[in-house]
């Protein structure tokens, strides 16, 4: 199949690291820059051989831009109205997590995809990272037997003026610090252990002088009985990232996920024995840079595209995951 021309809307700062993963992948080339600040899609456009351009409008008037594909990624309120803009030009789109601000929004823009026989895929990039692979692999064939539960934290402790950004305006965000960055747990813990039965959770508004949370505790019981623990914060003033999934044989963890978060990454595993000892663990360094896996993403965002397949993470799998999100705002009185 011939390279991918994708047009990357959104070149904030997301957008910069997407443009340069874009630049990094072989399978394609960065063919347009769309941002509604005309300055940073020309600077953007003009590092990477792109055309920028100031609106998707734009963009979609231009009969001489031969565009396959779009990466979107910007704030939750544009993310879901931008992906159908572009699903119904005939584009396929890889969207930027959560995919909106609601699972109604995410859900038109599934629909669509499905109604123009379009790829559409989650960019939750953590699936991509070179411990979550290494500790799936081991997963899936049985190293630690039955997976179990699943216990994971992350966070970090935001920055000075951090509540006066756009993550803490509910109107643009649609919540906090779990709809945010807690969706890439719910997202592993279903990639992990299946798909979910029942999910129940608290939030918390501790620290940040916002309208949104900055903790959240969830907890999902999985159709196949296995648990997931996730607690995701904004005052995690020493940044962490920590999976475990834990099975009937033994265990495999993920610690640390490079830049802010401890700049390293590494898997550490063990077995126990029949007399219920745990053998000495094995410990994997693994690279920590963080861009490799958006290469990785549009690898696998590339290869649905051929494949003519549904692609991993799915448009259906940030619909699961937004819905475990509604369910702890509906509960907590968030929405």
């Amino acid at each position: 199949m011939k390279r991918l021309n994708i047009a990357l809307i959104g070149a904030g700062a997301m957008g910069w690291r997407w443009a340069q993963a874009i630049h990094a992948f072989r399978g394609g080339r960065l063919a347009a820059v769309v941002d509604i600040a005309r300055e940073r899609a020309q600077n953007a456009a003009a590092r990477f051989g792109a055309v920028p351009f100031a609106g998707i409008e734009e963009l979609l008037e231009d009969k001489k831009a031969a565009v396959d594909a779009a990466v979107i990624a910007v704030p939750h309120d544009a993310l879901s109205s931008l992906a159908r803009n572009s699903l119904a030009a005939g584009f396929h789109v890889l969207l930027e997590k959560p995919g909106g601000r609601t699972a109604r929004e995410l859900a038109a823009a599934v629909a669509l995809a499905r109604r123009k026989k379009c790829v559409l895929m989650m960019g939750y990039n953590y699936r991509y990272f070179s411990g979550i692979l290494a500790a799936k692999k081991m997963v899936d064939s049985g190293k630690i037997g039955i997976p179990i539960f699943v216990r994971a934290r992350h966070g970090f402790g935001g920055r000075k003026g951090y509540e006066a950004t756009w993550r803490h305006d509910k109107k643009i965000s649609g919540g906090g610090h779990l709809i945010d960055q807690g969706v890439h747990l719910i997202d592993l813990s279903r990639w992990f252990l299946g798909d979910s039965m029942r999910a129940r959770g608290l939030t918390a508004r501790s620290f940040w002088k916002s309208d949104v949370e900055d903790n959240a505790c969830v907890i999902i019981r999985h159709k196949n009985g296995g648990l997931s623990s996730l607690h995701i914060s904004l005052t995690q003033w020493d940044p962490l990232f920590s999976f475990e999934v834990y099975g009937t044989s033994g265990y495999v963890k993920v610690e640390g996920l490079g830049r802010k978060y401890g700049g390293s990454e590494r898997v550490i595993a063990a077995s126990r024995t029949d007399d219920f000892a745990v053998r000495k663990e094995r410990i994997i360094e693994c690279d920590p840079d963080a861009d490799k896996a958006l290469v990785r993403e549009l690898e696998e965002f590339a290869a649905a595209i051929r494949g003519r397949r549904a692609p991993r993470p799915s448009g259906e799998d940030g619909l699961a995951t937004l819905r475990i999100v509604e369910s702890v705002y509906r509960e907590n009185k968030n929405i």
